[in-house]
């Protein structure tokens, strides 16, 4: 499709939306290996780890994200090393994963 053609002819997706929760689109941009800049509004501070799988900011400042990206296209290195992380994590995130995480906090609740 168009959109996969994008993601990988693409390095970074820049996502600064304030609008969305957990977007579908940073999902797949991670799992075709895409470094995805964020924010917190997003929704995807819980599985975008800053300079590991990506950069969830806490900052709607263009400043802040000029340099973060300024960073990643100086570090070659960086950015590849990001993008082969970002796309191992979302593939590990099934819903048998969540059920998993869900099923352990009531254990946890219930043995206290």
């Amino acid at each position: 499709s168009r959109i996969e053609e994008l993601y990988f002819a693409s390095d970074i997706l820049f996502f600064p939306s304030i609008y969305e929760a957990c977007p579908r689109v940073v999902l797949e941009a991670m799992a075709s290996r895409l470094c995805v800049v964020t924010n917190i509004e997003s929704g995807c501070e819980e599985f975008i780890k800053n300079g590991k799988t990506g950069y969830c900011m806490r900052t709607n400042c263009g400043d802040d994200y000029l340099k973060v990206i300024e960073e990643l296209i100086r570090n070659p290195r960086l950015l590849k090393s990001i993008r082969i992380n970002a796309a191992k994590s979302p593939l590990h995130r099934t819903w048998d994963n969540v059920a998993e995480e869900v099923d352990e906090v009531y254990k946890s609740i219930n043995s206290s």
